[in-house]
């Protein structure tokens, strides 16, 4: 078995439904690969801020020296090739084949009866609001990215991966990069502000003080939310880094519980009808894995 792994939304998912968990990391035959292949569904919102972010790194990764991109060159050279592989792969049924692991699917295609409100004309709609939510990310951000030189950047895109007590965490810093005497991370949210963010602002401080070796005081964590052309950043991380190390104890602790002998080393899962399944049924209408836990509805 591979080594427990630990995330943000693996936590947040957790905490709706613990079955999901066991599909996403645990399923054994004949179950595993059609969980692996459910996996690679994702909804409209989570696709629209994929384009997004892939528009802002583009962004960032442009010359500085060169003429200011647009927010519509963004969308053209990253948000727009990133949306015609997903459409390509949902028409052709290509995120089905088991060897195509880099496909991606939708739930509203491959789930319609569970979104009769789903209109036809759903990607003209779905791009208007991505080339939107873009052009306030640009707005936001770009005297930014002209005033920080490209050598300041610490991390762009990359998913980060560090250890804490034998678990592997994975996060992603949208951006981080060095200013003055510290580190700054920014992620474009395209949500709404939750109060969970916090946490997550938390956690993202612990990752700088883990990988770059930065004392909690000298990370300041950005949340820019471009749905509402706000950003919204917390001073005092070592109240947030506290609070983050909290939760993410606990939640380590609520997972082991669904481990044979809690053995987080171990990492063997107890037997599937185990794994609690939410009683919201409308929390199962945006699950990629719905086709399997239908059965036991």
């Amino acid at each position: 078995m591979s080594a427990f792994t630990w995330s943000y939304p693996a936590a947040r998912a957790f905490e709706v439904c613990r079955r999901k968990r066991y599909w996403r990391y645990y399923a054994d035959s004949p179950e595993r690969e059609r969980a692996h292949v459910l996996g690679r569904l994702m909804n409209r919102e989570q696709l629209a801020e994929r384009a997004v972010v892939a528009a802002g790194l583009w962004l960032r990764a442009q010359n500085a020296s060169s003429a200011a991109p647009t927010s519509q060159e963004a969308y053209e050279q990253a948000a727009r090739p990133l949306l015609n592989d997903v459409w390509k792969s949902v028409r052709s049924a290509q995120w089905k084949q088991p060897d195509a692991k880099a496909a991606r699917g939708l739930l509203e295609e491959a789930y319609p009866k569970l979104h009769p409100d789903v209109d036809a004309d759903w990607p003209k709609a779905l791009k208007t609001e991505i080339l939107n939510r873009i052009e306030q990310l640009h707005t936001q951000l770009q005297p930014l990215f002209a005033r920080i030189p490209r050598e300041a950047d610490i991390a762009l895109g990359e998913t980060q991966r560090f250890e804490i007590d034998q678990v592997a965490i994975r996060i992603d810093p949208h951006w981080a990069y060095r200013e003055d005497d510290g580190v700054r991370i920014h992620r474009w949210e395209c949500g709404m502000p939750d109060p969970m963010d916090q946490y997550h602002m938390g956690l993202l401080v612990k990752w700088a003080t883990v990988a770059l070796d930065v004392a909690p005081e000298q990370v300041r964590v950005i949340f820019d939310y471009v749905a509402l052309g706000q950003s919204a950043t917390e001073e005092d991380s070592v109240a947030l880094l506290e609070a983050a190390e909290g939760w993410m104890q606990e939640s380590w602790m609520d997972m082991s519980d669904y481990l044979e002998n809690a053995d987080r080393h171990e990492n063997q899962p107890r037997p599937k009808l185990e794994w609690d399944m939410t009683p919201d049924r409308d929390v199962c209408r945006d699950c990629c894995y719905y086709a399997l836990c239908k059965p036991e509805f």
